[in-house]
This record gives C-alpha cells, structure tokens and sequence, in this order.
C-alpha cells in the first residue's frame, strides 16, 4: 500500500496519534472507539478500524480517499469515514475532525438533552449553538447526510445514543472544541443535578465580545432557546 512518504504526511499522522491519546487518557473514548481524521491534499488520514487510539501508532493511521478507498496503510479506515469526508465536501474550511464519546455530552444525548451553550459566555464565544442529531446508524449514508447539513452552522454536533463530533482548521482546534463541549455538558449535568440552569439574560447575550472562530467556517449560530 505505500510508506509514509513525506514530513506533512508524518506530521499529521503523528498528531493523529497525540490526539488520540488524549482523548483516551481524558476518558472520551474506550476500548476501540472514537475516529480522528485529517485532510492531506486531496486525500484524508484517518484512524484505522478496531484499535484502541490510546496506544496508536502513526504507520497505524490510513490514507483513504474522498470515496473511502484505502490508499495506504495495514488496516481498512475506520467504518465511520462517511461523517468525516462528509464534512470535507460540505466545509472546505474544515481540514481535521474529532468524533469521541466523552462521558457527559454522550449522557446528555442519549437522555435527549440538548447542551445550554448559552448559561456560559465561553459557551456562546467558542460554541454558538450545539445541535442535538436524532439517532441514525453509524456508518451510514443517513447519518452522513446529517451531518453534511449540520456542519453548514456549527463546528460541534451531537449525535443521539453517538457522542460528539468536532471539526475546524487544525487537529488542535477540534481537539479544544471536544474539550469544551464536554466541559459545557459537564456544567450542564451538574447545574441539573442542583435543580436549576440560568441562561445568561438575552440583553446581555450582545455584550459578549465576537471571538474568531477555530476555523475559517461560518460564524456560531445563535443558541436556541
């Protein structure tokens, strides 16, 4: 199948592996599950099918094309590759995507509770809204479908009974997106669990300074009430 063949090819695979090391030591994904995926040109490195991303290693992570065809690499991609390329055609802004189950935005989704972004200023500045997905089977064309309309608005998307995906310009940008979606899910979970989530007053939603988006996609929508 081919040998990594340069040092941006290396690069990326290499802070595939990091980021899925975090991932794995935060507890946003176990076993085998989770898929990280970058752009390389026309092409796009991915996390292979069935490894635990805590212990991966770059000559691990496959170079797949916009249709899913193996370029390079010892195992098939990952069967979920159809949310990320999806992605790529319906944003050229994106260039990396993360999809992880960290424990409390999964929770939230599988109740069928949307994330407030809107109870904290870092919610609305970095967020905007966080659309809640109906359920449909990974893998398929439905839930790509989905996510290629979802991405239009957002740079972070949950998925019902299916955790969380997050895109932007960098590895790094979507890795502090899913960082701050969990954190927000978190803050969610617990004001639930007190009795009671303030939302910041509408009057004072326009006072929040307009931060630069992670990525050089659309500005974060409005969060829904």
């Amino acid at each position: 199948m081919g040998t990594m063949s340069d040092g941006q090819d290396l690069g990326l695979r290499q802070q595939i592996c990091e980021i899925g090391h975090r991932l794995y030591e935060r507890g946003y994904i176990s076993g085998s599950e989770g898929n990280i995926s970058a752009c390389l040109g026309k092409n796009c490195l991915c996390t292979p099918t069935r490894v635990s991303k805590g212990f991966l290693q770059a000559e691990q992570v496959s170079l797949i094309d916009m249709k899913g065809k193996l370029l390079n690499g010892p195992l098939p991609a990952t069967s979920e590759y159809p949310m990320h390329t999806a992605i790529y055609q319906a944003q050229p802004a994106a260039k990396a995507v993360i999809h992880a189950h960290p424990p409390y935005a999964t929770a939230l989704g599988v109740a069928g509770i949307a994330i407030p972004t809107d109870m904290l200023s870092e919610g609305m500045m970095f967020l905007g809204s966080v659309p809640l997905l109906p359920y449909e089977t990974p893998g398929t064309v439905a839930l790509a479908e989905q996510i290629s309309k979802a991405c239009q608005s957002t740079q972070v998307i949950m998925m019902k009974n299916h955790g969380a995906l997050a895109w932007a310009d960098t590895l790094e940008g979507a890795w502090i997106l899913m960082e701050t979606i969990e954190a927000m899910a978190k803050v969610t979970w617990l004001a639930k669990t007190l009795g009671k989530v303030d939302l910041i007053p509408e009057a004072k939603l326009a006072e929040l300074p307009q931060c630069k988006s992670l990525a050089a996609g659309p500005a974060p929508a409005k969060a829904k009430k």
